[in-house]
């Protein structure tokens, strides 16, 4: 993902005159709802029969989407077993470590000894890194590679992405299998040994392994926002990637904790000039014949977003990054026959629903504004708002029961992700006292505001915004300049 530079300072005033990301997103969602809700008036008022359509279109799109996310969940109650110990030993590893210095100049050197003691003993560690300005934190790092021959401290010059970082990484890369990093990544031991065990039976070119959220160091009680993110990763890793992966026979490299054969990676390299080089490069991978596994057996720990600003921030390129990739390859994907039947329809309904499921949902705010409005023009679908991430629709008993189920069918959906994510959760995280706010919070605004993100990336992507900013990796005001930087 491509690193803005450091601000002179006119454009630093530029920046400052920039909307927040609060403001934005308001302006963005009124501007949105309120040219859908004059949409909907005005397909009433030139027919009723075409409104009613619509509706029942959304509905059908949103119990699909329910039933999938349904099915994924029994698909990942039993949770992906590695092959047996292959009796060929360990090759040669290395750890690439992408860091942008600025950024994560306070948690770099704790991230490399964790590497280091946690990974296998022949393991070399390669810090590949830019910064626009010397730091003081590059003589440490420089002291401890000559204390350590395993590490090696690589600072890429004009590099301005995570992408390039890697990719120039890659030229000095002696391991057989190569674990991709960012900054604030802590793989538990056995981490390489295990995936590894996939690579060996020949059935994998790529381990991705999960991302939990770990507690800094020195912190010492989970904010609300840790909570959230904790639970959503234990959904996002336990139950989305590895139910979709078994339903569409193949995963996707979520940019840290994977693991790569070096030969493959090479050959896909990064794409600087794609907001989401993990994704791009999962597809890319998966054209050429590619295998990716997910096995969330593999742990990594790393930090949530310190602040909701940049937990926005995060979702806006997350969002904007899958967009990007659908646009550039979901044509060619659905159309390749190299690819199986069941991932070319994993893909389409992969990339396809991240395109259009945002849209969908902000139907159905102003199809219920339309009706509270007009109560006397009620078609045969009431829209209701933001069942736990899922927006369900109802109709009069009498004309259509079968809308009420949508809504039961919706929660119990997201509660099935839920429960299957709790089961598998790391002891440190099955608690309901992180996975009850989370519902609930899903339930009141969570799930609005990624699907708002979601949708304002959007129109970024289309009106050629590519700026974003970098994820602090701690809160205060030193991580949040460099961030902004």
């Amino acid at each position: 993902m491509p690193i803005p530079p450091l601000e002179d300072e006119s454009s630093s005033r530029a920046s400052a005159r920039r909307p927040s990301i609060a403001r934005e997103l308001i302006v963005n969602e009124v501007t949105i709802i309120g040219a859908l809700l004059l949409f909907v008036v005005g397909l009433d008022a030139v027919s009723n029969r075409a409104r009613e359509g619509l509706e029942l279109i959304v509905v059908a799109v949103l119990f699909l989407a329910a039933a999938v996310g349904f099915i994924e969940a029994l698909a990942a109650l039993r949770m992906p077993k590695p092959p047996p110990h292959p009796e060929v030993p360990l090759p040669s590893t290395t750890a690439i470590i992408a860091a942008y210095l600025p950024n994560e100049a306070d948690l770099i050197v704790e991230t490399i000894e964790h590497h280091l003691q946690a990974g296998p003993p022949d393991l070399q560690v390669i810090v590949a890194y830019n910064t626009p300005t010397p730091l003081d934190v590059e003589f440490d790092l420089l002291e401890l590679a000559q204390r350590e021959p395993r590490l090696v401290v690589l600072q890429v010059e004009h590099s301005t992405s995570k992408a390039e970082n890697v990719n120039a990484a890659l030229a000095v890369a002696t391991g057989e299998i190569i674990g991709v990093f960012d900054a604030d990544h802590h793989p538990q031991a056995g981490s390489y040994q295990r995936a590894w065990r996939w690579m060996a039976a020949d059935v994998a070119d790529v381990v991705q392994g999960r991302c939990a959220v770990r507690m800094a160091s020195g912190k010492t009680r989970r904010s609300f926002l840790d909570i959230i993110v904790t639970a959503e990763f234990e959904q996002i890793y336990t139950v989305s990637h590895p139910g979709r992966t078994r339903l569409q026979g193949f995963g996707i490299f979520g940019g840290s904790n994977g693991y790569w054969r070096a030969e493959s990676l090479r050959a896909m390299r990064l794409d600087p000039t794609a907001l989401t080089e993990d994704i791009d490069a999962s597809v890319r991978l998966l054209r050429s014949g590619g295998r990716i596994i997910t096995d969330p057996g593999i742990v990594s720990g790393e930090l949530a977003p310190p602040s909701l600003r940049a937990l926005c921030h995060q979702r806006l390129r997350w969002s904007q990054g899958w967009f990007q990739v659908a646009r550039r390859h979901l044509g060619a994907l659905v159309a390749d026959e190299s690819i199986g039947v069941r991932s070319r329809i994993g893909s389409a309904w992969l990339f396809g629903t991240a395109a259009v499921m945002p849209w969908i949902g902000a139907l159905t705010i102003p199809v219920s504004i339309q009706h509270f409005l007009f109560p006397s023009n009620a078609s045969s679908v009431r829209e209701n708002i933001g069942l736990f991430g899922q927006y369900a629709a109802t109709l009069p008993a009498e004309r259509s029961p079968f809308i009420g189920y949508l809504v039961t069918f919706g929660m119990i959906s997201f509660l099935t992700q839920a429960a299957v994510a709790f089961r598998h959760a790391l002891p440190g995280s099955r608690r309901l006292w992180i996975f009850a706010p989370y519902v609930v919070a899903s339930a009141i605004c969570f799930s609005h505001l990624r699907t708002a993100c979601a949708r304002l990336s959007h129109v970024r992507e289309l009106s050629g915004q590519a700026d974003w900013k970098v994820t602090p990796r701690t809160a205060g005001r030193a991580a949040a300049a460099a961030a902004e930087a």
